[in-house]
């Protein structure tokens, strides 16, 4: 449950910064020659990375719990 509705706010924050990367991309920064987009790119792959991770533990279930060889 936690896990669906973590990938719901992933999703909404991927969406927000594919937004904005694609928005500012053609803007450069004052003092570098370079865009103001590729700061936001990490977070828009990094998201994406995200939601995906989350997506398998939804499919697959919680983490396993490994029995100790002391039981």
């Amino acid at each position: 449950m936690v896990s669906m509705l973590a990938v719901a706010l992933m999703a909404v924050v991927a969406w927000q910064a594919g937004i904005l990367t694609r928005d500012q991309w053609d803007e450069p920064m004052s003092a570098l020659d370079v865009s103001v987009g590729l700061f936001m790119l990490p977070v828009l792959t990094s998201a994406i990375h995200s939601v995906l991770h989350l997506q398998v533990g939804v499919v697959d279930g919680g983490p396993v719990k490994e029995l100790s060889a002391i039981e």
